[in-house]
């Protein structure tokens, strides 16, 4: 992202994407900072149940890009893992492409 990512308040229901390419943070708030530190926390990305896979260099980011369609909707979600200590959080949104303004 071109500015820091605005962190005022979680994202939640559906969220309107009309940006060519948005990139979301997860961040586990409640996990260790020392856990997260250390990378013993798993990010599971998915879209429309489908994994998205964990090749990035960084985990909590998560970058799409709109459809070319221009509309329509997609389920993101999210779990943040950890085996030490026995963690686990999910949030799930529903993108909607070529709706509204994108506000944080």
């Amino acid at each position: 992202p071109l500015v820091n990512p605005a962190r005022a308040r979680a994202l939640i229901g559906e969220t309107p994407l009309n940006a060519a390419e948005t990139t979301f943070v997860a961040e586990p708030f409640f996990f260790s900072p020392l856990t997260l530190a250390n990378r013993r926390v798993v990010f599971d990305w998915r879209i429309d149940g489908e994994s998205i896979g964990n090749d990035r260099e960084d985990p909590r980011l998560f970058t799409i890009a709109a459809r070319e369609s221009g509309s329509g909707r997609a389920a993101l979600t999210v779990t943040a893992r950890s085996d030490f200590p026995l963690q686990t959080a999910t949030r799930a949104l529903t993108l909607g492409f070529g709706r509204g303004e994108f506000n944080f």
